[in-house]
């Protein structure tokens, strides 16, 4: 009674198909792929105070700034300052980096016209 084993052609093994598994892990969004969709929210947020919002546009230090985090990305309009305390927030729009779907925009000027 000895073991017996069987040898199988090399073809055989190589003309199989690869089995492809999903990974758990969910594919997130880019970046590149998330700012147009905070850069609309945050235009359509802007319309009602445009205005206000024209004092800050011609401004050489307004800047487009993004904190991501694991599952948002945080998009901030904001005047530069000297140093990163002096910075003045204008807007931040929140956008998830699993769903691609707008979580939020907020206004952080006050409208002085209001």
């Amino acid at each position: 009674m000895g073991s017996h084993v069987r040898y199988r052609p090399i073809a055989d093994i190589v003309e199989r198909p690869i089995k492809r598994y999903r990974c758990a892990v969910a594919k997130r969004f880019t970046i590149n792929e998330l700012e147009p969709v905070a850069r609309e929210a945050t235009r359509k947020a802007l319309e009602g105070v445009q205005k206000s919002f024209d004092l800050y546009q011609n401004d050489p230090n307004l800047t487009l700034g993004t904190i991501v985090e694991d599952d948002v990305a945080t998009f901030q309009l904001y005047l530069a300052g000297a140093t990163p305390a002096d910075a003045v927030v204008l807007t931040a729009a929140r956008v998830s980096r699993e769903t691609g779907k707008l979580l939020g925009v907020e206004i952080c000027f006050e409208d002085p016209a209001a």
